[in-house]
């Protein structure tokens, strides 16, 4: 378990005496943590994918000043 979130077994051990629960729940806990920052990490992919969007139909709908005359 330690491996997957890149931290040692004597954060998990600290994590566990911090919240005094066993460790079942510091178990789901990190895999809260996990969750997050997978979400974290897929908004900021959809985030910059609706800039890019919105930033190509700004480039298809301009014209430059010269060709409206």
């Amino acid at each position: 378990m330690a491996d997957r979130y890149d931290c040692n077994h004597a954060d998990v051990i600290y994590l566990h005496e911090l919240l005094g629960k066993p460790d079942v729940a510091v178990k789901d806990y990190m895999d809260g943590l996990y969750r997050q920052e997978q979400d974290d990490k897929r908004q900021s992919y959809f985030d910059r994918l609706a800039q890019d969007a919105m930033l190509y139909r700004m480039e298809q709908n301009y014209q430059p000043c010269y060709m409206k005359l």
